[in-house]
């Protein structure tokens, strides 16, 4: 993820992202963090955009597509697919 995010800062914007400094630190799994199953995240939003039985991926969609459109722009890359899809 943290590469991911520093390709996209230096893409989007000509900057380095602060987890970058942290790559040597980020190689492997800190011992402090148990491994175990996945649990789905908490949702921080409004209840009426969680979406039930589907991934929490796609309740954030339906966030930003109902609470966040007014923000979006998209200067140097494309407006991903699923932005302005009609959520429920």
């Amino acid at each position: 993820m943290k590469l991911t995010i520093n390709g996209f800062i230096k893409c989007g914007y000509n900057k380095t992202h602060k987890s970058a400094s942290l790559s040597d630190y980020l190689q492997a799994v800190p011992i402090n963090i148990p491994v175990g199953e996945f649990s789905e995240p908490t949702l921080a939003m409004p209840d009426e955009c969680k979406l039930k039985g589907v991934s929490h991926i796609e309740s954030y969609r339906n966030y930003y597509n109902k609470e966040k459109a007014y923000m979006a722009k998209w200067n140097y890359t494309a407006q991903p697919t699923w932005f302005g899809e009609q959520y429920a």
